[in-house]
Parts: C-alpha cells; structure tokens; sequence
C-alpha cells in the first residue's frame, strides 16, 4: 500500500512523533494507522526501557484541591532535563495525575496510571507512555499524596512561581471555614515553601537527632577559643541554647512567620483564633534526595 503524505501528517498529529518515524511505522503496519500508532508506542516504550539507568531530577510539582477545600492532591513528575520540564505538555501531565490522584483511589504508581476516572475516561498510561516516547526522555511519576479532612479541617495548597516547589498545609478550623482561615493557610502555605520546615514542633524531633546535635553543639563551643578553660557545665548549658536556635531553624511552630519574623508561626495561629492550629504539612521540592 502507498503511504501518502497526508497519512503521515495524520499519524504525525495524533502520535506527535517524527515524521519519519511516522513514515516508518505506516510502512512496517502496511497503512494501518491504528498499528502504526501502536508501533510507535512499542518503540517508545523500549526506548524508555533504554533509559531506565537515567537520573530524572529536573521536573515540576502539581497540585490540586477540591472545590470545598477538604480534599487535595499533589505529584511530583520527574524529567532528565530542564528543557523538559518547562515543556507545556509535561506540565499538563502533571495536573491531569494531581487530578486523577484525587478522584480516585490508587496509592501505586501503577495504579494510578492505570485507573479510570469517575467518570469512565480513559487511564492515563496511553497519554504517559506516548510523551515518553516523544520527548525521549526517561519521565518518572515519583512521589504523590492525597489528603481526605474532616468537617472542621481546611487543606491548602500552594506552587511556587517555577513549579518546583509545591506544598500542602492543613489546618484546624473549629469555627468553619471562613475567607480567613483560607488566607492563613496560604500564608502558611507559603511560608513553609520559603523556610523548609522538617518538622511541625518540637514534640516531633526524635530523640536521637536532638542528642546529635546538642553533641555538636558542644564540641563547636569547645573548640572556641572564646570558650578555653570552661567547664563543662558551661559548654552544656551553650549547647542547650544553640538547640533553641535548631528548633527554629527546623520546627515550623517555632520559626520566625516569613510575612511577620517579629513573631514564630506558633504565635500568628494562636492570634489567629482559638483552638486553629496546623495539624500536618507537606512540602515536595523537584529533584531532593536524587543523586545525579
């Protein structure tokens, strides 16, 4: 069978793949587009295969809340390069996952991209798999959550201007959710992309990390000349106060608030209303943690 321009053309706007790889593909399946189409995928696929080894971490964070603030969602979707990361497409892709990680259930990569929306759409793996195989390079889905609150809990999400910081903040909110609960949990929300809390309070700091650094601690005051001749004692009791300085710099209740540094977060809550506090965060940065 004669394979014509506009048969490439047709392949080429629905796969999104070179034109000589559409060529190719209509040639091997004897005009049938459809098997064509699905050559192409094949090749895609062993292509990623190919680029397993490969470390992505370049990409963007997507997040995604649901219309009465009580539900949220939010993705990281890794690429090798920059390049991809700003790509319309990719981003796309990441708001359709944090989308499908909120209407349904999965708590697998697999089955997310693999599961149907409610509405009885199509999975998500087709759409993966081809822009995959267009952009060529390897793409990797590599963390999400999803948040579920009660009646008197608020979710807010927030996505820093270049899509690679993305956070969710939930709060307490006994007396309803009101505009001002929604503008503190933003202003929270962005707080905790800017200050990089680890932890929410003090309470949970394990043990083993606050020994670690009162040891630290006090071997630096040791080793200050300023210190020389100090007794134990003393080197403690500087150790304990430089642990304050540690649990500001890593505990979110106890950092100075970014809109306000006169005051610790813990402070602007309690201003805030009785009984409205952050009962968990979380903040995804692209790339953390990867080796490349």
């Amino acid at each position: 069978m004669q394979i014509t321009a506009e048969m490439v053309k047709n392949l080429r706007e629905q796969t999104g793949a070179g034109m000589m790889e559409c060529k190719k593909a209509l040639t091997e399946a004897a005009g049938d587009m459809e098997k064509a189409r699905l050559l192409l995928r094949e090749k895609g696929a062993a292509s990623a295969a190919k680029r397993e080894g490969r470390t992505a971490s370049e990409g963007v964070v997507a997040a995604l809340k649901s219309p009465n603030g009580k539900s949220a969602a939010m993705v990281e979707l890794n690429s090798e390069t920059d390049f991809v990361a700003r790509n319309n497409e990719f981003k796309n892709l990441a708001r359709e996952l944090a989308a499908r990680i909120l209407s349904t259930t999965a708590e697998t990569v697999d089955a997310l991209l693999d599961a149907s929306p409610p509405d009885g759409g199509q999975p998500i793996r087709p759409q993966y798999d081809e822009l995959v195989a267009r952009l060529k390079e390897k793409i990797e889905l590599r963390r999400f959550a999803r948040w579920h609150a009660d009646s008197k809990g608020v979710i807010e999400t927030y996505i820093h201007l270049n899509d690679k910081i993305g956070v969710m903040v939930e709060l307490s909110a006994p007396n309803g959710d009101t505009e001002e609960i929604r503008r503190l949990a933003k202003d929270i929300s962005m707080h905790i992309a800017a200050s990089r809390p680890q932890f929410l309070s003090r309470e949970e700091v394990p043990e083993a990390i606050i020994r670690e650094e009162f040891e630290i601690q006090r071997q630096r005051a040791a080793q200050d000349p300023k210190n020389a001749n100090k007794p134990d004692a003393v080197l403690e009791n500087i150790a304990k106060g430089r642990i304050s300085k540690y649990y500001e710099e890593t505990c979110l209740l106890d950092q100075p608030f970014v809109r306000d540094p006169a005051q610790a977060v813990q402070k602007v809550l309690a201003a805030a209303g009785s009984g409205i506090e952050v009962r968990r965060f979380l903040r995804y940065m692209v790339g953390e943690a990867l080796e490349g």
